[in-house]
């Protein structure tokens, strides 16, 4: 099983450099099929351990620099939580788009790819939060590629909802800035 999911994973990789890049060639390395659904959940699984080290960078970060209070630590409940609503909010969000936009057809393909896209987004930003404790950058840098990657991470979902929707630039930023938007207001109202 885990041979056939970190070539799974492989595929998806290549497929998003193809999807990002603007290049033809990019579906046939996702399995957009029921079991391809369910397989891309596995993705949950290899991003663990990136998961892992993104949240004790960042509370390495917050309890090393002193900027902020050891309430913006993360509690091992509260990583917990923040992992489950990254994989599990997506796909219960995208019911409700395609089904607004008239594109249940779409719904699988939307929900893989983008699946494999968070694999590939978690892994990013666990790298770039390593680079404070390992020496590599100090908060300003951090604070700086930050921004990029939050630039980056608006730029792959568009990408993916578009391609994978078969949609307009517009609709297809409708439809990825959704779920962003009620990933934000969750948080939000879980922080409160």
């Amino acid at each position: 099983m885990i041979a056939a999911l970190l070539a799974d994973a492989r595929n998806a990789m290549i497929g998003l450099a193809r999807l990002v890049s603007f290049r033809e060639g990019w579906r046939p390395c996702f399995d957009t099929s029921t079991n391809g659904l369910i397989r891309s959940f596995g993705a949950m699984i290899l991003a663990a351990p990136a998961f892992v080290m993104f949240v004790l960078a960042a509370n390495y970060i917050v309890s090393s620099a002193g900027a902020v209070s050891a309430e913006a630590r993360y509690t091992p409940l509260e990583a917990i939580g923040s992992y489950a609503r990254i994989w599990l909010l997506f796909p219960v969000v995208a019911i409700g788009v395609v089904s607004v936009l008239g594109l249940k057809h779409r719904y699988v393909s939307w929900v893989v790819v983008h699946n494999w896209a968070v694999f590939a987004l978690l892994h990013l930003a666990a790298l770039l939060y390593l680079l404070y404790p390992a020496g590599l950058a100090d908060t300003t840098a951090l604070a700086m590629l930050l921004q990029l990657y939050l630039f980056a991470r608006l730029f792959l979902h568009w990408r993916v909802a578009v391609s994978a929707l078969e949609t307009g630039m517009a609709t297809g930023a409708a439809a990825a800035g959704i779920p962003i938007i009620l990933d934000l207001l969750v948080i939000y109202l879980v922080s409160r």
